[in-house]
C-alpha cells in the first residue's frame, strides 16, 4: 500500500528559458515530469494581458523572486485573488507566513503540505496590496516625503 504525503495538485509553470543555462535546466525538468507523471504544464512565455486568466484559474502562485527585487507578478497574482507563497519579504506586510526566508525549500514544502485557500485571508491580502503598493498609494507616499 502506497501512502501519499501530498494532497493532489497540478502546477503550471510560465516563463521561459532566457539563457543556455536555464535552457538546459528547464529541459531536465520536463524530462524528470515526463519520467514521474508528474501533474506539471510548462506554458513557456506569456503574454501580459493573459496572466490575469492564468490568476483567475489558479488558487496559488509561487513566486520565488530574490529580496529587493519588487515583483509585479505577486500583487498582480493577489489582485486576481490568487494567492501567493514568495521569497520576496518586500510584501511581507501583505502575505505574512506566505513571506518566506529561511530554508526555502522546507519550508515551500510545509506550506504546500498545509496548504488551504481561503478567501478572506486572500481578500485581506489583496487590499492591502491596494491600500500600501498599488502605483496610485506609491504615488502618494512620494508626494509626501
Amino acid at each position: 500500500m502506497v501512502i501519499k504525503e501530498r494532497p493532489e495538485y497540478s502546477l503550471t509553470i510560465v516563463g521561459g528559458p532566457s539563457n543556455p543555462e536555464e535552457t538546459n535546466y528547464q529541459e531536465e525538468l520536463r524530462k524528470t515530469v515526463e519520467e514521474k507523471s508528474l501533474p506539471v504544464n510548462f506554458l513557456g512565455s506569456v503574454a501580459w494581458e493573459k496572466l490575469p486568466i492564468i490568476y483567475n484559474s489558479h488558487e496559488l502562485c509561487i513566486n520565488l523572486s530574490p529580496p529587493g527585487m519588487f515583483d509585479k507578478v505577486i500583487g498582480e497574482a493577489l489582485l486576481c485573488e490568487c494567492d501567493v507563497i514568495t521569497t520576496n519579504l518586500d510584501l511581507s506586510d501583505a502575505l505574512e507566513q506566505n513571506a518566506i526566508s529561511d530554508d526555502i525549500l522546507v519550508q515551500l514544502k510545509k506550506r504546500l503540505l498545509n496548504y488551504h485557500y481561503d478567501v478572506n485571508l486572500v481578500k485581506k491580502r489583496k487590499y492591502v496590496i491596494l491600500g500600501n503598493h498599488s502605483l496610485s498609494s506609491l504615488v502618494l507616499q512620494v508626494l509626501n516625503k
